[in-house]
């Protein structure tokens, strides 16, 4: 169980050394086992990576040999600030019997990212947009906000307005 401190978070992949190990026994024994787990360990108020050599977990089976009898992980952790951009909403699959206007016609996309990636993500990075394929003008009052993708190293993603109105120009 991994817990950061406030404003802390992962940033990463846990890193685990070696990322396997070989175990050697019974035939009836080894069909068994599918995966090799470490000791549990709770992480809590994280500030910094963290390193530690842990256990394995073995059977009661003395039977089983392993190549290894510990593991060293590493948990990747940063501070992470909020960073917010006001961009332009595209419209896609309008319907060629269709010219609408959406308001407002800009969002703000807000998102937490590690301090030590801060500059590495600009606007060009998000396309905010409303799809007309989900949407029927007949029966929606509003039109849906979606970010058909994001950056990796970014986390809790709003948009703001989530939903936007929308006036048909005839």
């Amino acid at each position: 169980k991994i817990k950061p401190r406030k404003q802390y978070e992962v940033n990463g992949k846990m890193k685990v050394s070696p990322d396997s190990i070989t175990i050697s026994g019974a035939k009836e024994e080894l069909d068994t086992i599918n995966s090799v787990y470490s000791e549990r360990e709770e992480f809590v108020e994280l500030d910094k990576t963290i390193s530690k050599m842990m256990n394995i977990e073995k059977r009661n089976n003395q039977d089983i040999f392993y190549s290894q009898d510990k593991i060293y992980v590493t948990i990747p952790i940063e501070k992470f600030t909020e960073k917010t951009f006001e961009i332009p909403l595209k419209i896609i699959n309008l319907k060629p019997q269709y010219n609408i206007k959406v308001l407002p016609a800009k969002v703000t996309v807000s998102f937490m990212i590690a301090i030590t990636e801060y500059n590495s993500i600009n606007e060009s990075k998000f396309n905010p947009v409303v799809d007309f394929k989900d949407f029927n003008p007949e029966n929606d009052i509003k039109m849906k906000v979606t970010l058909p993708s994001t950056p990796e190293n970014i986390k809790s993603i709003q948009i703001d307005p989530p939903f936007v109105d929308y006036i048909i120009i005839k």
